[in-house]
């Protein structure tokens, strides 16, 4: 449902243009409308949607314009919503105070697989039968390659087959965590929508606490509002439980910021009430939004796949730098033991897998996988070289920096977003391995004015000494002064 409803969301405001001050808008009708439709949930798109000129001029903006849909929140994650505006609500050259909404749909299915091979889901690593299965995988193709970068590949066949194995092996089986339990409500609203009654069947005899849920006596299968509100409710404590860990996790305050905003976001859309979700696209060359998410893959592919094309190193230019190049420390530890190899990896965390769907659990949950991947590392340190695919990643991208714009637009042309490269999790492995020691060296011969992204310093060091310089400098003028 589409609409121009005249009316703000509750803590959302019109923006005026001049002082880029905020106007306040009518809270109490907020209110009411958020109670109207808080059962539905909003496709969210950041866009402003409505104008208000004065003598010619644009004076404030507002987002008065929405889509509603009355749908569970996992039938519209998996249709992958772009929503957006046609134009430009500041352009005072468009022939309306209103710029229309539009949003794409794909075909509701679950999500594809990742690369080539299915991606195993982050609680398989960690459920009690898991060990069993991988064991059993294992056994047959033991010994290992002793080249270890054919190891690494029988390892990745093995990991990923053990991991679908335990998905069909526990298929019958009650859930043995919530993030099991997820997974099974998810399947059980696709078996619905796909027709697999033998799918919901299964499901009401494997988990008792979805049985009451059930109607497999007449044709709607699920009791629709007790069902949804079960996901929710379950999804909810998921992303609430990864919040709290996260909260006392070890790791970079940045990277941990990101994922902070990464699982708020996704907490929009599993809220009790008032729930949002959307993608938001790019722009071509042309400045106007594309529409769907092929056309937005093409357009992305055309100005990153000119980025990316190899570059012939020239080896003659090269030798001019090599003069400058620091020389490595003796104090740098060059090589980790195992057992540093095992304390590194020990404190990875499961994020987005790349193109092999295995998330870092799975490699470092076996003794044999973590020798193997002690091997690769002291191989690689040895001159090894990589597989032509061993640094093959998924790509995305996500918007870069921040733009004057941004208040009034959230859309970026393809030249402004920043690729983030979904790597193998063995790869990232390697390359955390490798920078332990990089970061080492990196902290003894960079300049010290370089502050940022060098190990034991901060950014915000700069800040603090350009005012201690202004607060020197302003005593140093005023004792001249006084001495005058």
């Amino acid at each position: 449902m589409l609409g121009d409803f005249n009316f703000h969301v509750p803590g959302e405001s019109r923006w005026r243009v001049n002082g880029s001050a905020l106007s306040p808008a009518n809270q109490s009708l907020a209110n009411f409308f958020a109670d109207l439709f808080g059962e539905w949930i909003e496709l969210e798109q950041e866009n402003f949607t409505h104008r208000e000129t004065r003598d010619d001029e644009l004076y404030s903006v507002g987002r008065l314009d929405r889509c509603y849909a009355n749908l569970p929140s996992i039938d519209i994650i998996d249709m992958r919503p772009i929503a957006g505006t046609y134009w430009n609500v500041c352009d005072l050259n468009q022939p309306s105070d209103h710029a229309p909404l539009y949003v794409h749909l794909r075909q509701n299915r679950a999500p594809e697989a990742s690369g080539g091979r299915p991606v195993v889901p982050k609680w398989v690593s960690k459920h009690y039968m898991f060990p069993k299965v991988l064991n059993e995988v294992l056994e047959p193709a033991l010994p290992l390659a002793q080249d270890p970068m054919v190891a690494i590949e029988e390892l990745r066949e093995a990991l990923s087959l053990a991991g679908q194995l335990l998905l069909r092996k526990t298929a019958d089986h009650p859930p043995s965590s919530k993030a099991q339990l997820l997974s099974w409500l998810f399947g059980i609203a696709r078996a619905v929508r796909a027709g697999n009654l033998a799918r919901v069947q299964k499901a009401g005899k494997a988990v008792p606490q979805i049985s009451r849920y059930l109607n497999l006596e007449d044709g709607s299968w699920i009791n629709e509002a007790g069902f949804y509100s079960y996901i929710q409710t379950v999804a909810r404590g998921e992303l609430d439980r990864e919040l709290s860990e996260l909260e006392v996790t070890d790791m970079a305050p940045a990277k941990k910021g990101q994922r902070r905003s990464r699982l708020l976001g996704l907490c929009k859309a599993w809220s009790p009430k008032n729930r949002k979700v959307a993608l938001t696209g790019i722009l071509d060359g042309g400045s106007n939004p594309i529409m769907n998410h092929e056309d937005g893959a093409k357009e992305l592919a055309r100005h990153w796949g000119q980025v990316h094309t190899p570059i012939r190193p020239d080896h003659e230019k090269e030798a001019l730098f090599l003069e400058h190049v620091q020389p490595a420390a003796s104090s740098v530890t060059w090589e980790l033991s195992q057992e540093q190899v095992f304390q590194v990896i020990d404190k990875l965390h499961d994020s987005a897998p790349g193109p092999d769907g295995l998330p870092y659990s799975m490699w470092t949950s076996n003794i044999i996988a973590r020798e193997t991947i002690y091997q690769l590392y002291t191989y690689f340190l040895r001159g090894g070289e990589a597989s032509p695919t061993f640094n093959h990643c998924l790509t995305v991208y996500i918007p870069k920096g921040t733009d004057p714009q941004d208040h009034l637009e959230r859309w970026r042309q393809a030249e402004t977003t920043r690729p983030i490269s979904l790597s193998d999790s063995i790869n990232n492995i390697i390359a955390i391995l490798m920078n332990m020691s990089l970061a080492e060296q990196a902290a003894i011969s960079t300049l010290y004015v370089q502050r940022g992204f060098v190990k034991g310093r901060d950014m915000n060091d700069n800040i603090v000494k350009i005012e201690g310089h202004h607060i020197t400098q302003f005593l140093r003028d005023n004792e001249k002064a006084g001495c005058a």
